[in-house]
């Protein structure tokens, strides 16, 4: 709908633009066209705002999963970090992904970087294993509980999506 709608608009504004190359146009011609590019518009615009509040969330989600990445200290320069970030992201969006993280999860992100599943599980591992040895340990506290061990996979991502979607709720 929203495509023939900007066929539609484009279709009047080049019908303006051919009635602007006149001497001088009719009243009556430009009020009609000026009448149906309002309404038009009018039509795009719920439209619009659920585009962009979904892109603001997508933004907000993005965001989020990067602050909680740098405060455990996460080295972002690993593809780990990238593949974590993704992956938290994915999740948040769609939380039937952490029922089958394995499976379901690491191959959505493995998509996304011509690579599979296992590479991400294991660069995932890694980045965690990393952050937990030379990272914020308070802050892994703060987020993880006290724990001797450094956290899963799963545990790490589905405690960060909780996290994510705990803040998103509250501002709202």
């Amino acid at each position: 709908m929203t495509e023939e709608i900007f066929k539609e608009l484009k279709e009047t504004m080049r019908k303006m633009n051919d009635l602007s190359a006149k001497e001088i146009p009719e009243k009556k011609e430009l009020r009609e066209m000026i009448q149906r590019m309002s309404g038009l518009i009018v039509m795009l615009e719920p439209e619009v705002n659920i585009q962009n509040k979904e892109e603001e969330n997508a933004q907000r989600i993005e965001f989020l999963a990067t602050k909680y990445l740098m405060q455990l200290r996460v080295p972002a320069k690993l593809k780990g970090y990238r593949y974590l970030k993704t992956a938290i992201v994915l999740a948040v969006t769609n939380p039937k992904l952490l029922d089958s993280i394995t499976k379901k999860l690491y191959k959505e992100v493995a998509k996304g970087y011509e690579s599979n599943a296992s590479r991400v599980e294991k660069s995932i591992r890694k980045v965690i294993n990393d952050a937990w040895l030379e990272g914020n340990l308070r802050e892994f506290e703060r987020l993880f509980g006290n724990s001797k061990e450094n956290p899963t996979n799963a545990f790490f991502i589905a405690t960060l999506v909780e996290r994510i979607q705990w803040e998103i709720l509250r501002k709202k």
